[in-house]
């Protein structure tokens, strides 16, 4: 419409009374009317929420990603954590002790072992007395990673005559 007047509909009066008659100013919308007529989103509306839902779904997928990750070296850490306590059983079952230094190469899961027998000096009980026949068992697994080594030690100590037969 023209600057100053107002667009009014076919039919309708005007507050002198007289009868409007229709005009090409009629057919176009008001602007509070056009903002009624579109109920649904704008393309920039549907774009804006596509990309925050392929955000977070990115840092989703990133944050499973570490959970499996640690996951996975957390068993691979008690793998490690039971093949130590087995070795430390089986060479405190000796029957007779003695000094040892062995390693065990790395087998299918990329696990090596070192075992140290060794023993144990300058301990003495409440008389005084040292205790001879004593040894420490130590054992260290070690699991080569794309970084740093992870290493898994464990010891005990072990009387040389404790599982001799009675004679």
């Amino acid at each position: 419409t023209p600057e100053g007047t107002m667009s009014i509909p076919s039919g309708a009066t005007t507050k002198k009374g007289q009868k409007t008659t229709s005009t090409m100013n009629n057919l176009r919308p008001e602007p509070a009317e056009v903002a009624e007529a579109r109920p649904g989103m704008t393309l920039l509306e549907v774009l804006l929420a596509v990309a925050v839902f392929g955000i977070a779904g990115a840092a989703l997928v990133g944050a499973l990603n570490q959970i499996a990750e640690a996951v996975l070296d957390g068993r691979q850490i008690r793998q490690i954590e039971l093949s130590v306590e087995s070795l430390i059983d089986e060479y405190s079952k000796v029957p007779q002790l003695q000094q040892l230094e062995q390693d065990i190469k790395a087998g299918s899961d990329g696990i090596s072992y070192h075992v140290s027998v060794q023993p144990v000096r300058d301990i003495r009980n409440q008389e005084n007395r040292e205790l001879q026949g004593l040894f420490r068992i130590k054992v260290k697994g070690q699991w080569q990673t794309t970084g740093d080594p992870l290493v898994v030690e464990a010891e005990t100590l072990r009387y040389a005559g404790s599982l001799l037969p009675v004679q």
